[in-house]
């Protein structure tokens, strides 16, 4: 088995739901209210803290079998997960940015939900994408290379 480290950093996502927030409600057509309504702010944290524990024990419901140790220092989500010898390294860094893009729109689609109903629904689509990407990624297993031995 492999051991593999994946952390998500609260502050990084926090501030890509920020982002996205304050870019849905700029972008509503018809509504002079809704920048104010629909992006987050410092005093959302509350409400925002619940969302990404919510996150984090949906994603770790999807990879109880992999997960070996977890930890949140209030800072950053650490996932120690033990995957297959046949896990290909190279994807940890994609795995990485699916788990990434998964909370943010997670937690948008959750936010959405009290602030802007009609858009939910679109990134609980996207985030539900990005959980399967990255377990797809967790489980694949690179074919077997037959071994070559010198004489």
């Amino acid at each position: 088995m492999i051991t593999l480290t994946l952390t998500v950093s609260k502050d990084a996502v926090l501030q890509e739901i920020q982002r996205t927030t304050g870019y849905i409600g700029q972008k509503m057509d018809g509504d002079e209210n809704s920048y104010d309504r629909i992006s987050t702010t410092d005093q959302d944290a509350l409400m925002l803290q619940r969302f990404w524990d919510e996150t984090k024990a949906a994603f770790c419901k999807e990879a109880k079998r992999l997960i070996t140790a977890e930890t949140d220092d209030g800072t950053a989500f650490t996932l120690t997960l033990e995957v297959s010898n046949a896990y290909s390294t190279a994807l940890t860094g994609s795995v990485e940015d699916a788990l990434f893009s998964y909370f943010v729109n997670n937690i948008t689609a959750k936010w959405c939900v009290f602030t802007n109903k009609q858009e939910a629904e679109q990134y609980s689509t996207m985030a539900q994408g990005f959980l399967e990407d990255a377990m797809r990624k967790l489980l694949f297993k690179r074919k077997p290379v037959r071994p070559v031995y010198d004489d």
